[in-house]
């Protein structure tokens, strides 16, 4: 792989993550801290696939897919409480 692909995939996979961020201590409660895995994958359709957990507890799983061209984590599952604010809806991030 050249230096410039991986370097290309570094940057998306920072802005997933950072994006990520946004989207959960946005639409969750009582977020202190997001651990992220290096086990990212990209889809062919241009997304990518991120992991981790929440507060420093390997139980409290994230995974989402941040979908580059609409800007926006698409599917993603949080094991956490949503915001009662962000319940019925997806709060913006």
């Amino acid at each position: 792989m050249e230096a410039q692909e991986t370097q290309q995939k570094e940057e998306l996979y920072s802005l997933a993550k950072k994006r990520m961020t946004d989207f959960i201590k946005t639409n969750y409660k009582d977020i202190e801290r997001i651990n992220y895995t290096d086990d990212y994958e990209i889809n062919p359709m241009g997304g990518i696939e991120i992991n981790g957990y929440l507060n420093g507890n390997k139980k409290k799983e994230i995974w989402g897919i941040y979908d580059k061209g609409n800007d926006e984590v698409g599917s993603f599952t949080v094991d956490a409480t949503r915001k009662p604010e962000c319940e019925d809806k997806i709060c913006k991030y």
